[in-house]
């Protein structure tokens, strides 16, 4: 697609329009000098707009805005013959994400030939390489070299540039992340001064509002979601990598304010292990032209310290799975416009002259080792494929649990990634778990993928180190809850790949006496909540029960919905496709609790508040709010820490508090939230808000509000009876601290399935992805806590052995009746970064079901513990 037709969503404002208006906005734009990053040897065609003429600023003096970077790539394009942009996808803003592909005119006359040539292996043609920039919106200079980058590219008459635009096609995506860009761009030109820069951190400026701008739309990092695909800004671009699959993937990123420079290869002993050594070697090959650029500039620079390559869902990462050779930048960050840092002032200017340096050296490093890099990729697959056959495994085989909609998620994510997918051709059953055709799929491990695919699905426990840079584990089918299992023969397949069929529509409802929905379905709460805010009364079965339907007689397991629906209101409107309703011909049924019993409870409609600001996780609390919003229509009320003392709670019926620190809420506020649990709230604590409100005695009723909080229950009358700790050499510490570290890893839960919270459940095992170290005692009241640890809790990723000693049997959730009210604390976030769809349904549960849960007094001669 040319820039001609490519739709920004500037309002159809012309180039020349936007100009003008920024112009008035910003200063006048005439007689720019030549922006002297640039380099001195390049001369420049005059036809090619200036970025400072469009802006009306040179670059870095103010931070780009994400429409500001539009207009400049679309008039790029527009003025060069080597260019053409095109759109590959829209944010959650609705903001367009761009590609700008820059080659010789010949080559972007036959650029789909090309591609083609290329992902059939013919690799005589050009280089492919893919320039990403600023996938963390506040790490700002990323996208601010992007422009001058693309200017000199186009602009320069040097031969030097001529020959490498004959030799590669380079795509620049300018901005990774358009959203979170926006919202801190906004932020720190806002509080510019314009007479001189304030180099002070405590300067406001340097001092972003929560959630900051790293963070997309719903505050997730989206330099995690290349695996996931939870979001569309990582779909679109792992979609266009797919497509054309470049041999050198850039992702420039900044740091701590008071660092250098980073390049890869990283720290050698944490690269993934279905890396290839050649995949390093050829990173450190363009390290050396990065150094000497670097060297030039008198910057200082590392390039095997802090930084891994392990978890493949990271934009430098994901391409190492796949033949591509992916590169991480780090530029020490000026957070605006200029920082005091311990090693000097350091400018934003300064900054984006250092990225577009590196971006530079990366073009010209590719052109030098282009054989090397043509060579490693053709060779890739077949390396690959030889891998796969001596892999002890021949294929992984995946169950859709009575649930398509969530089978189909996790499928989906596999096609996005070109991992092929068969049907299940044959019943088959392994270690007491039965796979039908029909509701079964297999994942071959002899395919092109193979890497890719082997990371998500093996159970990975033991590695040469402890530390890493992110999670540990991502194991795909442990996060969707599914069952599945290896495979040690492969067996037939059955006919072509597997397409997902389009569930989009909802087939209208034959009449009966009522309807049943059964829990289990990923699409039940969006079903639930569209009936409840609709006000049909809906009933959630505490006991399981067999009903009557038109064929028969069918069984319901605890948590089905069952619907009255009023004569004169249809349902079909208010359902969600994928959502199997059944119809019921009689209320009287032949085993368990009749319709009408007192063992189907009337369900409320919820009304969610969600604590946010400062102190709370943006991630942990986007998660949240991304799940309610986007999977069951039920937007939270979304307030800070302030706001709730003049707040009218009773409006409200559930109040979630994620992972944060809750220590500056006082007494007082603690005592009214206490007070709104007591008259029938419900309060929703994960991670270290369940600490606080533990810490806080939120789950006790008034009358045990004497008994003492588990965290205060040490005796530290002993502390001073103690043998000192034995001394330990200062170099281990680093080690040791690894080993305390939770930073992502799998682990098991045992869960009662008969507690509210754990309906709709198949298994009485639930994995959870455990971060952070925030751990629960077991209730002493036995019927409180429906979920515990494992004794043996360790899944897949690193658990260092006092963690998981402390972690074993510990309580995972604890559901506690205080008054009218509840209390749920979750020692862990189920809704990890949006994929965790297993979690997902607890997180619900205690949304939807909490109100199901009765009190549990013990009698006299209960023991307590």
């Amino acid at each position: 697609m040319g820039a001609a037709g490519l739709r920004l969503g500037l309002g159809g404002l012309t180039s020349a329009l936007l100009a003008a208006v920024l112009t008035v906005v910003t200063g006048p734009s005439a007689a720019q000098p030549r922006d002297s990053i640039l380099p001195a040897d390049h001369a420049l065609d005059p036809s090619v707009p200036t970025p400072a003429s469009l802006l009306g600023y040179q670059v870095g003096d103010w931070h780009v805005h994400p429409d500001q970077l539009m207009m400049v790539m679309k008039a790029l394009a527009d003025a060069s013959p080597k260019a053409t942009l095109e759109e590959i996808g829209r944010t959650h803003e609705r903001r367009p994400q761009v590609t700008l592909a820059i080659s010789d005119p010949k080559n972007l006359a036959q650029l789909e030939t090309l591609r083609q040539r290329h992902l059939a292996g013919d690799e005589d043609g050009p280089l492919v390489l893919w320039f990403g920039y600023s996938i963390h919106g506040n790490e700002a200079s990323g996208s601010n070299a992007a422009m001058l980058f693309a200017y000199l590219l186009l602009a320069s008459q040097s031969p030097e540039m001529d020959r490498w635009l004959q030799d590669t096609v380079v795509f620049i995506d300018p901005v990774l992340n358009p959203d979170g860009l926006g919202r801190f761009s906004s932020w720190v030109n806002s509080h510019r001064s314009t007479s001189m820069a304030v180099p002070e951190r405590s300067n406001r400026e340097h001092q972003e509002a929560w959630p900051g701008g790293r963070f997309n739309h719903y505050w997730f990092d989206l330099n995690r979601d290349w695996l996931p695909l939870v979001h569309p800004e990582s779909r679109a671009r792992v979609a266009f990598q797919q497509r054309w699959r470049p041999h050198v993937v850039t992702d420039f990123h900044e740091m701590g304010s008071d660092q250098t420079y980073f390049f890869q290869p990283g720290v050698l002993s944490r690269r993934h292990p279905m890396t290839p050594q050649r995949n390093v070697d050829l990173t450190a090959g363009l390290a050396r032209f990065h150094a000497s650029a670097l060297d030039a500039l008198g910057q200082g620079y590392y390039s095997e310290e802090g930084f891994d390559d392990f978890y493949y869902g990271k934009g430098s990462t994901y391409p190492d799975a796949q033949g591509t050779i992916g590169i991480l930048f780090e530029q020490a960050s000026a957070r605006g416009h200029l920082m005091a840092t311990r090693r000097g002032e350091l400018s934003f200017r300064t900054a984006i002259r250092n990225q577009f340096t590196t971006s530079i050296s990366t073009l010209r490093g590719s052109v030098a080792l282009a054989d090397e890099l043509k060579d490693y990729q053709r060779g890739f697959d077949d390396v690959t494929l030889d891998l796969a056959r001596r892999d002890e495994h021949a294929a992984y085989v995946v169950g859709d649990d009575r649930d398509p909609q969530r089978a189909l998620g996790l499928l989906g994510t596999l096609l996005r990634h070109q991992i092929r997918v068969y049907e299940l051709a044959a019943p088959i059953e392994i270690d007491g778990e039965s796979f039908e055709p029909g509701h079964a799929w297999v994942v071959p491990v002899q395919q092109p993928k193979y890497r890719l695919l082997k990371s998500l699905f093996e159970k990975r426990t033991e590695f040469a180190d402890n530390t890493f840079y992110d999670v540990s584990a991502w194991h795909l089918p442990l996060a969707y809850d599914l069952p599945w299992a290896p495979l040690k023969r492969l067996g037939k397949l059955q006919g072509e790949p597997f397409e997902p069929p389009v569930l989009d529509n909802v087939s209208e409802l034959r009449p009966a006496v009522a309807y049943a929905i059964p829990w289990h379905q990923q699409g039940a709460p969006a079903t639930l909540n569209a009936l409840l805010q609709a006000e049909i009364p809906v009933v959630a079965a505490t006991r399981e029960f067999s009903a009557q339907i038109a064929d028969g007689e069918r069984r319901f397991e605890r948590g089905t919905l069952v619907v009255y629906p009023p004569a004169d209101q249809a349902l079909t409107p208010l359902l969600k496709p994928g959502v199997e309703i059944v119809p019921l011909t009689t209320g009287l049924t032949p085993s368990g609790p009749d319709l009408g019993s007192p063992s189907l409870l009337p369900l409320k409609a919820v009304r969610p508040l969600l604590l946010v600001g400062r102190g709370v996780d943006p991630q942990a609390a986007g998660d949240a709010w991304h799940l309610l919003d986007t999977r069951v229509g039920l937007p939270p009320v979304m307030v800070e820490t302030h706001q709730l003392r003049e707040l009218a709670l009773h409006r409200y019926t559930h109040l979630m508090m994620v992972d944060g620190d809750y220590d500056r809420l006082d007494e007082d506020l603690i005592q009214r939230l206490r007070q709104w649990v007591q008259r029938g709230g419900v309060l929703i604590a994960s991670q270290r808000a369940a600490v606080w409100a533990t810490k806080n005695q939120l789950h006790l009723a008034p009358d045990n509000g004497a008994e003492t909080a588990p965290e205060a229950a040490a005796d530290e009358s002993k502390d001073d009876e103690k043998e000192p700790p034995a001394p330990q050499a200062y170099g281990d510490y680093r080690r040791r601290f690894a080993d305390s570290v939770i930073g992502g890893t799998v682990v098991n839960t045992d869960v009662d399935l008969t507690h509210p919270l754990a309906y709709g459940l198949q298994r009485p095992h639930l994995p959870l992805l455990r971060r952070g170290t925030a751990f629960l005692k077991v209730s002493d009241n036995p019927y409180q806590t429906p979920y515990r640890y494992s004794e043996k809790p360790l899944l897949s990723g690193f658990l260092g052995p006092e963690r998981e000693s402390q972690m074993a049997g510990s309580a995972a959730v604890i559901a506690s009746t205080v008054g009218a009210g509840k209390v749920v604390r979750m020692a862990d976030n189920p809704n990890f970064r949006g994929f965790w769809l297993g979690g997902n349904r607890l997180y619900l549960n205690a949304l939807f079901f909490a109100q199901l849960i009765q009190a549990t007094p013990l009698a006299d001669t209960e023991t307590r513990h």
